[in-house]
C-alpha cells in the first residue's frame, strides 16, 4: 500500500503569473543578489519579470513566455552578471518527505543567432537540502545555442527529498558582458 500525506504537495508549478503590464514588481519568492528592473532594458547582473522580450537589436524582441495558454504570461528574464555564479535560489515548501520528485524547468537564450561572438548562456541547476545544503541532484545544461527564433528547452532531473523542503539553486556557468542573456519559465516539481 502506498500512502502520500495529503498535507504535502505532490505537484508544484511556478509560471510567474500574468498581467497586461509588460513588467511586474512581484518577486515570486525568488532570492537573488541581482537587481530587479521595471520599465527598462535589463543589463548585466539585472533581471525582470516580463510578459514579452523587450525591444533590443540583439534579442528576440516581442517573444513570449513558455507557459502554454498563458496570455500575457511573465517569464524571468536576466542579463548574466560579469562573474559566473548563483543567479537565484528558491525554497520549495510542503514537499512530501522521503519522496522521489521530478524537477523540470524551461530556459532559453534570448540572443539572436545572427549576432557574432557573443556568449551563449550555460546553467547548472542544483537541488539542495534546507538543513545543511547537501546536494540532492545537479544538472548542467551545457552551452545553450542561439536560434533565429527564441527556442525554449526543457531540462529535468530526479531527486529524493530528505525533508518537507528543498532549495533550487540556478547558477550561470559563463560570464556576462556581451551575451549571456536568457529567460526561465515553468519551474515544476512532481512526484515521480
Amino acid at each position: 500500500m502506498i500512502y502520500i500525506d495529503r498535507l504535502c504537495s505532490s505537484n508544484i508549478s511556478i509560471t510567474f503569473g500574468s498581467g497586461t503590464s509588460e513588467f511586474t514588481n512581484e518577486t515570486f519568492g525568488i532570492q537573488t543578489n541581482y537587481q530587479q528592473i521595471i520599465g527598462r532594458l535589463v543589463f548585466d547582473g539585472e533581471f525582470a519579470f516580463v510578459n514579452r522580450v523587450p525591444e533590443h537589436y540583439n534579442w528576440h524582441s516581442g517573444a513570449l513566455d513558455h507557459t502554454e495558454g498563458d496570455i500575457n504570461g511573465y517569464m524571468f528574464l536576466c542579463g548574466g552578471a560579469y562573474n559566473p555564479g548563483q543567479v537565484f535560489n528558491y525554497t520549495f515548501q510542503n514537499l512530501c518527505a522521503e519522496t522521489r520528485y521530478e524537477f523540470s524547468i524551461y530556459a532559453t537564450s534570448i540572443g539572436k543567432a545572427s549576432i557574432p561572438n557573443h556568449t551563449e548562456p550555460s546553467f547548472t541547476f542544483e537541488i539542495l537540502t534546507t538543513t545543511n545544503h547537501s546536494l540532492l541532484a545537479s544538472l548542467n545544461t551545457g552551452m545553450m545555442s542561439d536560434y533565429d527564433e527564441m527556442t525554449w528547452s526543457k531540462y529535468s532531473m530526479l531527486f529524493t527529498t530528505q525533508s518537507t523542503s528543498a532549495i533550487l539553486v540556478v547558477k550561470s556557468n559563463v560570464p556576462g558582458g556581451f551575451g549571456n542573456d536568457f529567460a526561465i519559465d515553468d519551474i515544476q516539481l512532481r512526484v515521480y
